[in-house]
């Protein structure tokens, strides 16, 4: 797309943006007067300075409800556009977001995602050295489907993933309190599950309270060494009859149509918790 766009100010539907570094592309300051835009908007970075992207002012479309970002390679992101990152000011009402090729140090540079109270969709495509230091999804009000793939040196899932640590002992903890759909995909190095056992009671915690089935699988010839125990415990989730399941695989098949049917779509989900690990030995981008 060529500049010339910020002149049509009163666009309301605008699906894809591609900004580059070329002289005659867009840039993120052309997005900075289309505040009427609403719905879904699709953005493809490609060898740009991603330290730019608040030229956008998308804080100021409050009408976007969808928000895709991609980043074409590592380059996309330096030292310098991760801390910039860390400022972002994304859309404030955003229900879906999609963050993909992201290559920071640190999911830090991430932790304007919990200003996103009403995300009902997040999926999270991100490099192997993030972690979820001070991400703590499971306090997201509404967060429906949670989808995260390429956090491939994570060893361990613990509090910081719930957000129990930021709460005192004697308080009441519900953590993820509308998720139905977890899936975690290329976390190879992945040892521990280690959320909310710290010193609390069941009584005070309760872990996706809309989980009515854990399903227990394997399939593929690699597996994460804590989930092969048979003794092995997912504290604090609710109760059920059926055995818990665990599915790995080894194949890296493009799924993305497949994300993006799953959190376009507004069909109702199952009550249940679809907890999908896959490890694989190749690294590849979707």
């Amino acid at each position: 797309m060529s500049k010339g766009i910020e002149r049509l100010t009163c666009l309301r539907t605008l699906d894809k943006v591609v900004v580059s570094g070329d002289k005659k592309a867009c840039k993120f300051e052309c997005l900075r007067n289309l505040n009427h835009l609403r719905g879904e908007l699709y953005i493809h970075c490609i060898g740009v300075d991603v330290g730019e992207i608040n030229k956008a002012e998308f804080k100021n479309k409050t009408k976007l409800l969808s928000f895709r970002i991609e980043l074409s390679s590592e380059e996309d992101v330096s030292n310098t556009n991760e801390e910039a990152l860390e400022d972002f000011q994304p859309p404030p009402n955003l229900e879906l977001l999609f963050l993909r090729g992201y290559r920071g140090a640190s999911c830090l540079s991430l932790n304007w995602i919990m200003s996103l109270t009403k995300l009902r969709r997040l999926s999270l495509d991100c490099g192997s050295h993030i972690g979820f230091e001070r991400l703590s999804l499971g306090k997201l009000p509404y967060l429906e489907l949670l989808w995260i793939r390429g956090m491939g040196s994570v060893k361990s899932v613990g509090d910081e993933f719930v957000g129990m640590e930021r709460f005192s002992s004697s308080s009441l903890v519900i953590a993820f309190p509308k998720l139905q759909s977890l899936q975690f995909r290329g976390m190879g190095d992945w040892e521990e599950w280690d959320c909310g056992a710290s010193g609390r009671g069941e009584e005070q915690i309760k872990i996706m309270p809309y989980v009515t089935e854990w399903r227990k699988q394997k399939t593929g010839s690699r597996t994460v060494a804590f989930l092969r125990s048979e003794s092995m415990k997912i504290p604090c989730f609710p109760k059920s009859s059926s055995p818990a399941v665990v599915s790995f695989h080894d194949d890296i098949e493009d799924e993305l149509p497949e994300i993006q049917t799953a959190i376009h779509r507004r069909a109702h989900l199952h009550h249940h918790l679809l907890l999908t690990i896959e490890t694989f030995t190749h690294s590849r981008l979707v």
